[in-house]
């Protein structure tokens, strides 16, 4: 996501031990919800609402590096949050992650 901007700060989220890698974790910051899951050791996060009629992501499920919307089948790349099928659709947000002493940090604007 972008350069940094005055006034984002980074909040951590959860451990590197509690994300098993291709497993969906959510997590609330500030009241809204994230999807956080590890890609090849990296650790991807999307926002947690689906755009399309927001249904929770986080009750969706992984196909290849896409998360599924449980709702209508929307699928979501988890690192660019392009939206992989249907095409035509608003990407879903992504979060700048980064690990520091294996506590998980959220880039939050």
């Amino acid at each position: 996501m972008g350069s940094r901007a005055a006034g984002d700060r980074w909040e951590a989220v959860a451990t590197v031990a509690e994300l098993g890698e291709r497993e969906i974790h959510c997590v609330f910051v500030a009241g809204h919800p994230i999807v956080l899951v590890v890609l090849d050791g990296v650790v991807a996060a999307v926002d947690g609402w689906c755009p399309h009629r927001d249904a929770w992501l986080w009750e969706g499920r992984l196909q290849g590096d896409s998360i599924r919307c449980p709702l209508h089948g929307f699928c979501y790349d988890l690192r660019s949050g392009e939206v992989t099928w249907p095409r035509g659709w608003d990407p879903v947000a992504t979060y700048e992650t980064r690990v520091d002493d294996g506590v998980v940090y959220l880039r939050v604007p």
